[in-house]
């Protein structure tokens, strides 16, 4: 039997069978491999679209940039893998400081083997002066992204055995007695014998910035002041304070000298005479005033907005020529569809003097929202106590509402209306008489700053009504219990006890109950803030729908 199933025939069958196997696995593999080697170039190439990488970098380290810059930002509702984002960034920065890769012309600032150290944050920055300015704005975007991911990780460690990061909270060891419990589907937590910190501390980054000369002044005020606001997160305002002094430093470092100083040290506030302010100045005046009101030192604060508030509206007009934007036709979409974007220009250093512009003109709507909050904030007056505002509280309603209508006016101006578009969705052709702001009309950094005037206006608007209506709603409901039960209404819930009334009772006599006439009291009142917010919630809506059209209702 065995004889004849093995005969020539069935060997040949079987031979046949086997290459066939081999034969259409192999073209299944093929294929399989064809197809993930071509979805992996169109997620790159998406990727790069959306977060630009220096041309002049090396495709490894190309693709940990926007590797990191793609899972920082997450979908919404789930949170980044910082332990991934801050292991790419890291090894981009080994890649970039690599004279024999990346960094070839990247030196030290005390020679070719000396490096400055410092306790507790390590080796500060080099001189990278030689190297293109594309370069150098990636090299400052993975320094600046490897110190957010620091932040996250701040009280993480990882296991040393297995190489998993674990919140610090879960070890087990002598110095957590209390671990938290872990979660079944997770892995076991770690002892405290194998755990080492999971990423390096965030100052080790912003110093490495803050010490690394061919930076721009902006680009060192930037980690200036992310540096000064994690001190402020960890409670330790007098360093925070430090931190400031030091970015305020940097912005007027490299400005003309004149004869007006600029800024009062002492108090950070702006001259009322000085002229030719830059960017960096405003930027530096501005974080120092909010980390007085954030520590609730508003009387320091206030001085300090009113003096930018008054700067940001003296700023002359742009003299830039126009630069019109032209249509673009369906030669120009297909070469954007085929060859990849082009690397952004390099932003300015910021000690330029600062002019009017669409994207100041939202700044100025900001600074009045912020001004509003504080002079709202500072009455002591409990507005549930009166629903007619005190001074402070209707000032600070008035700078919320002129604020919230600056920067809605200002949107609709930059955003430009549907209908303009062409057919192939290009942006549109704009002709304007106004020689400053052809090219900021479609400033993006504009719209995004007055979208975020807007939805905080809105939101600031609205809870200062809310805590008036409520004083209305009450005195109102106050006066109608009184004309529905006579003399004898008292404030007191204990009224019905004095009076030896039952609530059976009354209803068997048709008597209204206090919450019943509360209940009538807020569906049927009418009064003046319980109009203006009902018309706020109009433009609650208007305003929803204006930046649903613009690509913009992540801010509402």
């Amino acid at each position: 039997m065995l004889a004849r199933l093995l005969s020539t025939r069935h060997k040949s069958g079987f031979g046949q069978t086997a290459k066939d196997l081999v034969k259409w696995t192999s073209i299944i593999c093929a294929f399989s491999c064809l197809f993930a080697l071509a979805k992996f170039g169109v997620e790159d190439e998406l990727l790069e679209r959306a977060h630009p990488t220096p041309p002049t970098w090396s495709w490894i380290s190309r693709w940990k940039l926007r590797s990191a810059q793609g899972a920082e930002d997450a979908e919404p509702g789930l949170r980044p893998n910082w332990a991934a984002v801050g292991a790419n960034y890291k090894a981009l920065i080994g890649r970039l400081e690599d004279v024999n890769g990346d960094g070839h012309r990247v030196r030290s600032q005390l020679g070719e083997d000396g490096h400055i150290f410092v306790e507790g944050v390590g080796k500060t920055g080099l001189d990278i002066s030689a190297m293109p300015e594309p370069w150098r704005q990636g090299y400052h975007q993975a320094l600046m992204g490897a110190a957010r991911a620091a932040e996250h990780l701040e009280f993480f460690v990882r296991d040393k055995t297995r190489g998993f990061v674990f919140p610090r909270s879960v070890v087990l060891g002598p110095s957590n007695p209390r671990p938290r419990p872990v979660a079944r589907t997770s892995r076991p937590p770690p002892i405290e014998a194998d755990c080492e910190p999971a990423f390096e501390p965030p100052e080790a980054f912003y110093m490495k910035i803050l010490t690394t000369h061919g930076f721009t002044s902006r680009q060192r005020l930037d980690a200036a002041l992310a540096y000064a606001d994690w001190l402020h997160y960890r409670g330790l305002n007098e360093s925070a304070r430090e931190v400031h002094a030091w970015a305020l430093d940097i912005a007027t470092d490299k400005l003309p000298g004149t004869s007006e100083p600029l800024i009062d040290r002492s108090t950070a506030i702006l001259s009322s005479e000085a002229s030719g302010l830059s960017p960096n100045l405003i930027l530096a005046a501005s974080s120092i005033a909010k980390h007085h009101a954030q520590t609730g030192n508003l009387d320091a604060a206030l001085p300090i907005f009113l003096s930018i508030l008054r700067a940001q509206q003296s700023f002359p007009p742009s003299r830039e020529p126009i630069l019109q934007n032209p249509r673009l036709g369906i030669l120009d979409n297909m070469k954007a569809l085929v060859l990849p974007p082009p690397y952004p220009q390099v932003p300015s250093s910021g000690d330029e003097p600062a002019t009017a512009s669409p994207a100041n003109t939202c700044a100025i709507a900001g600074t009045m929202l912020i001004i509003g909050e504080i002079i709202f904030a500072s009455d002591t007056s409990n507005p549930l106590d009166s629903a007619t505002p005190s001074s402070n509280q209707g000032f600070g309603l008035s700078w919320t509402r002129q604020a919230t209508d600056l920067a809605e006016s200002m949107l609709r101006e930059i955003a430009p209306a549907p209908a303009e578009a062409n057919s192939l969705g290009s942006p549109p052709h704009l002709v304007t008489n106004n020689t400053a702001r052809a090219e900021e009309l479609l400033d993006a950094h504009a719209k995004k700053r007055c979208a975020e005037c807007l939805s905080a206006g809105l939101r600031n608007w609205q809870a200062m009504l809310r805590r008036f209506q409520e004083a209305e709603i009450k005195e109102a409901t106050k006066a109608a219990c009184q004309v529905s039960q006579g003399s004898n209404y008292q404030d007191s819930s204990g009224s019905r006890f004095w009076r030896g009334s039952d609530k059976k009772q009354e209803a068997s006599e048709g008597v209204q109950s206090d919450e019943q006439v509360i209940a009538e009291s807020r569906d049927k009142f009418n009064g003046v803030w319980m109009q203006e917010g009902r018309k706020l919630q109009q433009r609650i809506v208007a305003a929803r729908r204006l930046l649903r059209q613009q690509d913009l209702d992540r801010f509402m």
